[in-house]
């Protein structure tokens, strides 16, 4: 009889030292699992903080002036940054700053938002945010699509993004393929003239109206695009239609809807894309 014969002999006729052997193993292999290290599945920190800047409705030149340029000098002073690059688009500014592999990476992001939260910005741009990256990647990947309808892809979209945000499970949601909402104002240079108005003065009338539009816009003139900072949000684009455009002569006067053409377009940033994807993460 062999040794392993014997071994399960002695189990055979011994039930209650087998349950009792069994019921051992299990447990320490339950407290072995418990007890298990994570080495293997590290989670670096990036020595990379992002400041973000969104400044609805100005145009990249105005962003990288405004914006852009007085966060990259205000960081630049704080300790611990060793780099600075920065992304100035139409309505939102990024600045991205490399720190220094001593310091201590949370430590420096407290201070850069100290810094950049005391800058004097824009009164229409939004309070600068200060990122860390996390590679770990998303939770959720959400996508939004509807045939041959951007506006209600757009609409859809908003109103996910606003829910999940609002949770307290949900760290960030972010979009990977944004759908713009652009304002587009094509002046008629025919009923300008007639009225003694001028394109400046349309410009000036988007900007001096009391509510604020959250829409990037262009305005184009005889197949000239122009930038412009809208700080109109009315209920609707009639309510923009109507806002009044006045001249430099007296009696010079007409309503938006009189002397230019005001339309919405959405348009997705990658060519060909037909739909939102939206990357979530959440609480830890």
């Amino acid at each position: 009889m062999g040794w392993n014969t014997r071994i399960a002999q002695f189990f055979t006729d011994r039930p209650r030292v087998t349950i009792l052997s069994l019921i051992a193993l299990l447990i320490a292999s339950i407290g072995t699992t418990l007890s298990l290290r994570t080495t293997g599945f590290p989670n670096p920190t990036v020595q990379i903080a992002l400041v973000q800047t969104l400044y609805r409705g100005a145009s990249a030149e105005t962003i990288a002036r405004d914006v852009t340029t007085p966060i990259e000098q205000v960081v630049k002073s704080v300790d611990g940054v060793t780099k600075t690059n920065s992304s100035s688009q139409d309505s939102v500014s990024i600045v991205s700053v490399t720190i220094d592999s001593k310091k201590d990476v949370a430590q420096v992001r407290g201070e850069l938002a100290t810094a950049v939260s005391a800058l004097t910005l824009p009164d229409e741009a939004e309070k600068p945010i200060v990122r860390g990256i996390d590679i770990g990647g998303s939770d959720y990947i959400l996508s939004i699509s509807t045939p041959n309808n951007n506006e209600e892809i757009w609409r859809v979209g908003e109103e996910i993004e606003q829910s999940l945000t609002q949770k307290g499970t949900v760290k960030e949601v972010r979009a990977i393929t944004p759908l713009a909402r652009e304002l587009v104002i094509t002046l008629k240079a025919d009923q300008l003239a007639q009225r003694g108005l001028t394109a400046e003065a349309v410009q000036a009338a988007l900007a001096t109206a009391d509510e604020e539009i959250p829409l990037g816009n262009d305005i184009t003139l005889d197949g000239e695009s122009r930038s412009v900072t809208v700080s109109a949000a009315v209920a609707s684009i009639d309510e923009l239609r109507d806002i009044p455009v006045l001249g430099a002569q007296p009696g010079s006067f007409a309503k938006l809807r009189d002397v230019a053409d005001v339309d919405v377009r959405y348009r997705f940033s990658e060519t060909g894309s037909d739909r939102i994807t939206y990357a979530t993460s959440a609480e830890q």
